[in-house]
């Protein structure tokens, strides 16, 4: 499988913010399942693309065991210079603009080094995909996980 699109992006989003949160780490497996993610030997990580670090979710969870944030490598720098920074550049714009046509003007823009876009959702959570020099990264915060943004 290619690395992670836009259009992942959204409908992983879509998705997302519909599952019946708070959601126990140890009970998350069938919901990722509906995702399209298999699971790793890691207990906090599911694969999107086979044998692959780039599509690796990583999942985090706070200290009652509910998870709180969910962060995708969507695209890397592999060559480490300037032209792979471009292409990752495109990639950040492709998101930002699916994530536009999705669901409007982001909650959030900020600009930089690590330009990132971040939209909130009524459910109470929020999308976000960064970008940079050194990845493109895809970012869901819970319910659970919006004290990040207070």
């Amino acid at each position: 499988m290619p690395r992670p699109t836009p259009q992942d992006f959204i409908a992983w989003t879509n998705t997302l913010v519909h599952f019946p949160w708070p959601i126990q780490l140890n009970d998350f497996a069938p919901y990722a399942e509906k995702l399209g993610w298999k699971p790793t030997l890691r207990p906090t990580w599911f694969s999107v693309c086979a044998d692959d670090d780039v599509g690796n979710v990583i999942v985090s969870e706070n200290e009652s065991g509910n998870i709180y944030r969910l962060r995708v490598s969507m695209a890397r720098n592999e060559t480490e210079d300037f032209e792979g920074a471009a292409e990752l550049n495109d990639h950040f714009v492709s998101c930002v603009a699916a994530g536009r046509k999705a669901w409007g003007e982001p909650f959030l823009l900020e600009a930089g080094e690590d330009p990132a876009a971040t939209w909130k959702f009524p459910e109470g959570a929020f999308a976000q995909v960064t970008g940079g020099f050194r990845a493109v990264l895809f970012r869901f915060f819970t319910p659970q996980g919006q004290w990040y943004f207070a």
